[in-house]
């Protein structure tokens, strides 16, 4: 069955993630999921990219995987999965939805039309005006973490360990725009066989001085100038607009559940 490429990328994401070491994903014939104690992020279950059919009742199984293991409870479907019957099998399971993500991805061509030069590693580039930089330290991540845990994650903390290891192994590209001394937006580029923006994030305070932009722009020339042609990304319903006035195109659909059974 077809994977959407920011699924696929999703998924690539988490199993780079647990090689990293500590941080090992479970598994079964049918299912994956990534949850580890005190781990908000990445924490989700999801269907094995080499699965083609699910047959009835195999959320079944995932519930009760859920109950008895350490499985995430939070479940994240591509929309090809999404027939009646695997609906049906959800709700009778306990598997309500929560969220939906539009999965876009924009085609980097002759460089992508957007402003600005290929940036060096690590280097301090000013786009649109805004000045993007790299994280490459741990105060700059402490930063960073500060406002994608505001922003992102309720104030709940994040295991910086996990984006360090990624920093290291260069898979994690943390991108930063500081304003008026202070970090205000955030994105996290996701090296892998296709590239992926995770964690775009501004503090509601810097809104609307296109600093999401500046940080957007400023990612896709990185990875065209790292010879890659597309860029993907998952989008709320919130930052729609946004991404589709950078030139994302939409592509699919994916949904959040959560497993309502103790």
């Amino acid at each position: 069955m077809r994977t959407d490429p920011i699924e696929h990328n999703l998924y690539e994401l988490y199993r780079m993630v647990a090689q990293m070491g500590h941080y090992p994903m479970t598994e079964s014939l049918l299912f994956r999921s990534f949850s580890q104690p005190a781990v908000i992020w990445p924490d989700m279950s999801f269907v094995a990219e080499d699965v083609n059919e699910l047959s009835p009742g195999a959320f079944g199984e995932l519930a009760q995987l859920i109950r008895e293991g350490e499985w995430s409870r939070t479940l994240i479907l591509g929309q090809r999965w999404l027939s009646k019957e695997v609906q049906a099998d959800l709700r009778a399971n306990g598997f309500l939805p929560v969220a939906q993500w539009t999965n876009m991805i924009f085609p980097l061509e002759d460089g992508g039309g957007f402003e600005g030069r290929p940036p060096e590693a690590g280097g301090l580039i000013e786009v649109r005006g805004v000045k993007v930089r790299e994280v490459k330290d741990r105060a700059g991540l402490s930063d960073w973490l500060r406002v994608v845990e505001k922003v992102l994650f309720n104030n709940k903390a994040l295991v910086g360990d996990i984006f360090f290891k990624g920093m290291e192994s260069n898979i994690f590209r943390l991108l930063s725009v500081y304003y008026e001394g202070k970090m205000a937006a955030t994105a996290l580029i996701f090296m892998g066989e296709v590239p992926g923006a995770y964690m775009v994030a501004t503090d509601p305070a810097y809104r609307r001085k296109g600093l999401a932009r500046a940080i957007m722009d400023h990612a896709r020339m990185m990875v065209f100038a790292a010879g890659y042609r597309e860029l993907v990304l998952h989008s709320t319903k919130e930052g729609l607009e946004f991404y589709r006035s950078l030139g994302f195109k939409a592509q699919d659909k994916m949904t959040l559940y959560y497993s309502r059974n103790k």
